[in-house]
């Protein structure tokens, strides 16, 4: 976030704009996968300062193509009855639905092998 925050401050004070990122915002930046790296982030917050109307800028305003399966999981708040093996395998699943279907993908967002997750997987279809 150390890097947003700079290109935030650096594209208000070319813009001649007082703008602040909201919590959500936030965390919206940090769940985001950056395929496009630093020069993508770099261009996500210019394009979101030149556009701001008001100071505080929210995950709306934010021109991100996040899966909407991984904005809703950030939110979910999941019942205490669930066991870890059940939690790991509703966000496994919605990690593969948001890289639709993509298990190399889906691995690398997970921080696990492709291996693994197969192995996983096939664990679910177990069950």
């Amino acid at each position: 976030m150390v890097l947003a925050h700079k290109f935030l401050q650096e594209f208000c004070t070319e813009n001649n704009k007082d703008c602040r990122l909201s919590q959500a915002a936030i965390k919206a930046l940090q769940s985001y996968s950056w395929p496009g790296n630093v020069r993508e982030l770099r261009n996500c917050i210019e394009n979101t300062v030149i556009m701001a109307t008001g100071q505080i800028i929210d995950k709306t305003n934010l021109p991100l193509n996040l899966p909407k399966e991984e904005a809703e999981i950030a939110g979910v708040n999941l019942p205490l009855t669930l066991t870890l093996n059940e939690v790991e395998n509703i966000y496994i699943k919605a990690v593969l639905k948001a890289e639709q279907g993509n298990k190399s993908k889906a691995a690398n967002r997970l921080g696990i092998s492709r291996k693994t997750l197969q192995r996983k997987e096939s664990e679910l279809d177990e069950e």
